[in-house]
């Protein structure tokens, strides 16, 4: 028989590691405190509907996200650049990087719903990259 031990973060993932997961710990709550000037993520939108951020807290939330990645180190690339040069909608690639229930992963998940000209958050990445038609 063999004794195993795991350790679940608080965001429910299992680790083999008591340093790997409150190292994942210590990620969610960094995510979620940047992403705090959105507020909460909206629930029931259809099809066009959209709650309107202000420009202030999208650059906000986007640096201190944009902050924990370069932090990180999983994405060279970014560290040359400005938080204004790098793009975070639908089909960026950034999510490609992280795990789907990795809260950066989520992050850049709600980032591809929110236009970043308009600022507004869509239920669907498609009315944030595209301008929805008014009925």
């Amino acid at each position: 028989m063999k004794t195993i031990t795991k350790y679940v973060a608080d965001d429910g993932s299992e680790w083999h590691d008591a340093g790997a997961a409150r190292a994942r710990d210590g990620l969610f709550y960094y995510v979620e405190r940047a992403m705090r000037p959105l507020g909460d993520s909206p629930r029931g939108l259809r099809n066009a509907e959209y709650v309107q951020h202000s420009e202030e807290n999208y650059r906000t939330a986007k640096s201190q996200l944009l902050g924990i990645i370069r932090a990180t180190g999983d994405v060279p690339s970014l560290c040359g650049l400005s938080d204004d040069d790098v793009y975070l909608g639908a089909g960026a690639g950034l999510q490609r990087i992280y795990d789907g229930s990795c809260p950066i992963a989520k992050a850049l998940s709600r980032f591809a719903r929110i236009s970043p000209t308009s600022y507004r958050e869509y239920n669907q990445p498609y009315f944030a990259a595209n301008k929805p038609k008014v009925e």
